[in-house]
């Protein structure tokens, strides 16, 4: 279902050429889950005392598993719910679908919260998945994702998708290591943001494949070839010079970037 690998490409940069032209954006992805941790270990711990007592060990793995199940929420989806909010799980466990994967599953989850930097999925709180924008919500339409201006459920190949946390370009709603990020996504020409991690490189600065903008700035297209740093706004006081472009948020609300 989910497709796309990891790289460097910022989610500014990556968005660029569509952006440019106006084309519906459909995000690119990864989904990462950490390996079978402890499998080597659970395989050579104990296994003199499972050649010894076979019966007795059985017993207690019956009990183990019957309190396991006894921790899952009552479910009426199977194997589990993916939206949330998720069931069919143990505690410390979370709902995900992963590439190659024909129904969802359940796997460790971690305490990242939406929207936090991750590196595979079992860090990111059950509900959400590692991807490209970080610990990213699942969901079926914007209606599944926090409702803010620019929230946006982003389509993948298959019937799910990710949420974006959404944000107000040129506000201040993202957290203290995020900026405010955005692309072109329906038809309407309304736009969804997404809050990303920054870099130094400054208004008018060349950015993208990792050369990240600085906070309150975005990477976008010159309309002439390549990408730079354009500075986010709400008012033209925002802006040094020239005006503030005010583009229509999904969900509502307006945000901007100061045209150069």
């Amino acid at each position: 279902m989910v497709t796309g690998s990891r790289d460097e490409m910022s989610w500014e940069a990556e968005t660029a050429a569509r952006f440019e032209e106006g084309e519906r954006v459909d995000v690119v992805i990864f989904l990462e889950v950490s390996g079978d941790a402890g499998v080597d270990a659970g395989d050579d711990a104990g296994v003199d005392a499972g050649d010894a007592g076979d019966d007795a060990g059985d017993d207690a793995g019956d009990a183990d598993a019957a309190d396991a199940r006894s921790d899952v929420a009552v479910c009426d989806e199977e194997p589990c719910r993916l939206l949330t909010p998720q069931c069919g799980c143990a505690d410390g466990e979370g709902c995900n679908l992963f590439p190659g994967d024909e129904a969802p599953r359940c796997t460790p989850a971690g305490t990242l919260p939406e929207g936090a930097d991750c590196v595979s999925t079992s860090d990111c709180v059950a509900g959400t998945a590692c991807t490209q924008l970080g610990c990213t919500r699942w969901c079926l339409e914007r209606e599944d994702c926090i409702s803010r201006s620019g929230a946006a459920c982003i389509a993948l190949e298959g019937e799910f998708g990710f949420c974006t946390t959404g944000c107000v370009l040129g506000g201040d709603d993202c957290p203290a290591d995020k900026t405010c990020s955005a692309a072109n996504t329906n038809d309407a020409g309304e736009y969804v943001t997404h809050c990303v991690s920054f870099g130094a490189l400054t208004e008018g600065e060349t950015c993208g494949m990792g050369d990240r903008c600085a906070p309150q700035h975005g990477c976008y297209p010159t309309g002439v070839g390549g990408a730079v740093c354009f500075r986010h706004c709400v008012t033209d006081g925002d802006c040094s010079s020239g005006r503030c472009g005010i583009v229509p948020l999904v969900g509502g609300g307006v945000g901007g970037i100061c045209l150069m």
